[in-house]
Order: C-alpha cells, then structure tokens, then sequence
C-alpha cells in the first residue's frame, strides 16, 4: 500500500514538472495568459521577480485545473456512452421498460412523446424531417430505435 502511494506522489510530482516545462516554453516564446499577468501583476505589488513567480505559480494551477476538467468531460462522456450501451443492449433483448425507451429515443436525439397505456403504450416520434411516425406498442417503438442506432 506504502509502494501505490510512493508511485502516485512520483507520478503527481513527474506531471506537475511536465507543466513547470510548459509555462516555460510559454514564457521564452513570449505566449502569455494575459487574464493570469494581470492577475500577477495585481498580486506583485509592482516587484517585477514576483510578478513573473506569481505568474508561473498561477498558470501551473490553471493548466492543473484544465487537466482536471478535461479528465470530467471524459468520464461524463464515458458515462454517456455506457448507458447508451446499456439501453440498447436492454432494447435487444426486449427488456426496455417505458422509462428506458424515452430516455434511449432522447440520448438518440429523437423527439418522443410517449403514453403509458394500462396494456399497451403509444409513443409518437418526430424524425429529424419533421415527419411524425407513430407507434401503437413499444415493441414497435424499440424495434424502430434500434433501427435509427443501427444506421448511425
């Protein structure tokens, strides 16, 4: 357990150098975050080697940061993905129950408007033409689901 979190603080530690080496190279290039400068400035009290410590301090926490949201799309997406995944393999097997086939027509991007039925539910698709196409069961919902996801 001891060794994981010696690697995870090396790792950290290689990530955080990698960055250092980024804002170096912004710098000698001249590539500046103007919103960041200023901030250094404002925070530097006019001490010229404290604003340009200040700005290397802050642009490293900014490109953290950007890591950081980058890596929460990702996994959103991913997310996205497996219930998407999940949803149609619900639809093959005829498991859909009415809450899975809205939200598979929605996370397809179809336009639904569905009525749950004491024995039968109707749904009423609007495709991507604007043409309305309706569905007398489910079944029949799924089955045209599944065709749209099979095109893409």
């Amino acid at each position: 357990m001891f060794n994981k979190i010696r690697r995870l603080k090396s790792e950290s530690r290689s990530k955080e150098l990698a960055l250092y080496e980024i804002v170096a190279d912004e710098l000698e290039k001249g590539s500046l975050s103007k919103p960041l400068w200023v901030k250094a400035i404002a925070n530097s009290k006019g001490n010229d080697s404290k604003t340009k410590s200040l700005y290397i301090k802050y642009r490293v926490l900014s490109l953290m940061d950007e890591e950081q949201l980058q890596a929460i799309r990702r996994d959103q997406e991913d997310s996205g993905l497996l219930e998407l995944t999940r949803l149609i393999e619900k639809a093959r097997k005829k498991n859909s129950n009415f809450d899975d086939l809205a939200l598979l027509s929605k996370k397809l991007g179809i336009i639904t408007k569905g009525t749950k039925g004491f024995f039968k539910d109707k749904w009423v698709a609007t495709d991507k033409d604007g043409r309305q196409i309706s569905f007398s069961d489910s079944d029949r919902f799924e089955s045209y689901l599944l065709n749209i996801f099979d095109s893409w």
